[in-house]
């Protein structure tokens, strides 16, 4: 699992009595207990090779493009048609 955020990383693989992580809704420690179990592990990924951005974020066309490519939603001959 790609994260950008590198207190969330921390958060699942140690998790301290933090003042702030007490708050934290227990649904949420499902990804703790995951990373626990080795069922997956969290790597840092910088904002702008996020992928998922392309679903959260408003982008320049260039990287709407090169991330649509990136998903396979459209081929790189075909989205000229469409962007």
């Amino acid at each position: 699992m790609f994260i950008n955020n590198n207190r969330a990383i921390d958060i699942t693989k140690i998790y301290q009595n933090h003042k702030r992580a007490k708050y934290i809704d227990v649904c949420y420690h499902f990804v703790k207990e995951k990373v626990e179990k080795e069922e997956f592990t969290p790597v840092y990924i910088s904002s702008e090779n996020n992928i998922a951005n392309l679903l959260t974020k408003s982008l320049p066309k260039e990287t709407t493009r090169n991330f649509v490519i990136d998903l396979g939603l459209c081929g790189s001959e075909d989205i000229g048609e469409y962007m």
